[in-house]
């Protein structure tokens, strides 16, 4: 007798799962391609800025055609995807809000729920629901204060082996006009964040 029709193969992505998160952010005055040489150099000035947050994730699936060479993934490298909510509170210069919702490709070892070490670069939107501020303060826009920008979330993220379901990140929390796309050059700010997620 024929077998009848066969299930489809599983997918060997992980199966989309959420995740939870603080984020604890101290402004620097630096422009975002000067924070890397400044903190090497030891010229990292902090501004009179924090961010509070936190932060909801979701892994997506990872699509087909962004599958890495065979030889990466023998290796134990893997490529991920995932979305990511936040919800922020500064205080020092301005006492505001904000939200943000970015998309956030990854490049690492191990991978959601596995220890190792990942890479990642989150871009989207932030909104400011009250009066953002400005790291150029001299900007002739500076009054104008635009509350929808372009956010930039690059961070390394670092899974122990001992409790994989955490992850702990060093990340830059950038806000800016995307070079005058979305508003002005140099409208935005610059954070440096510790990030702590718990797989849910």
């Amino acid at each position: 007798m024929a077998d009848g029709p066969r299930p489809p193969a599983p997918s060997a992505d992980p199966p989309s799962r959420w995740s939870l998160g603080l984020v604890r952010a101290q402004g620097v005055q630096s422009d975002l391609a000067e924070i890397v040489p400044h903190a090497a150099q030891g010229h990292l000035h902090r501004a009179a800025s924090t961010l509070t947050g936190l932060l909801l994730r979701r892994e997506l699936r990872t699509p087909d055609w962004a599958a890495l060479p065979s030889g990466l993934a023998t290796a134990g490298w893997s490529a991920s995807q995932s979305l990511e909510f936040s919800v922020e509170q500064f205080q020092g210069v301005s006492h505001n809000r904000a939200l943000s919702l970015v998309w956030r490709p990854a490049l690492g070892t191990g991978g959601p729920g596995r220890a190792g070490w990942q890479l990642a670069w989150g871009l989207g939107w932030w909104h400011s629901a009250g009066r953002p501020w400005y790291h150029h303060a001299g900007h002739p826009e500076v009054e104008r204060r635009w509350h929808n920008l372009l956010a930039m979330t690059p961070e390394v993220a670092w899974r122990p082996a001992a409790a994989p379901a955490w992850s702990l990140a060093l990340r830059v929390h950038h806000v800016s006009g995307a070079y005058g796309l979305v508003a002005p050059a140099q409208v935005g700010t610059n954070h440096m964040a510790v990030v702590l997620m718990r797989d849910l």
